[in-house]
């Protein structure tokens, strides 16, 4: 991260993003770090908020909460865009950011925060391999007009 708070969005990871180039930041829910996320989940959001009654306070409160704390960003021609000072702060980013893709998401932290980014956790990533239900097979395809089989549902986080 420079001076001015902006990162560089990796080059393989802006395609993914497409068009437009928008992505909403927001600090995650549970750890001291920011979740970046396609600028087309809150617009999904905001389509589901309409469902709501807008004159109920509680239904304000909580939109107003989301923008207050959310930030809409573009990146530039060379894949960089800037985070506020009071993400920045709450983060706790210095100058090394650490960036963690989460499938539909990614994810920033300081890097004291995150700790030792290089120490391999076997049991944790079993946990995620398991849960992900990566390197399993795919159910075998339903037959010409049956209904397909419902996935499998992945295991409990806790691995029971």
């Amino acid at each position: 991260m420079d001076k001015k708070h902006r990162l560089t969005i990796p080059s393989a990871w802006r395609g993914v993003v497409g068009d437009p180039k928008g992505l909403c930041i927001m600090p995650d829910l549970d750890k001291r770090c920011l979740r970046v996320f396609q600028q087309s989940e809150m617009d999904r959001a905001a389509r589901n908020s309409k469902l709501h009654d807008r004159t109920d306070p509680k239904v304000r409160d909580i939109l107003r909460e989301l923008g207050r704390q959310t930030q809409d960003v573009e990146w530039d021609a060379q894949g960089r865009f800037r985070i506020r000072d009071d993400l920045v702060a709450f983060a706790k980013f210095k100058e090394e950011v650490v960036m963690i893709g989460t499938s539909d998401s990614f994810e920033l932290w300081a890097d004291e925060v995150l700790g030792d980014v290089s120490r391999v956790d076997q049991r944790r990533l079993r946990e995620a391999v398991e849960f992900m239900g990566l390197f399993k097979p795919e159910p075998p395809a339903a037959p010409s007009g049956a209904p397909a089989a419902p996935p499998a549902a992945p295991p409990s986080p806790g691995g029971g």
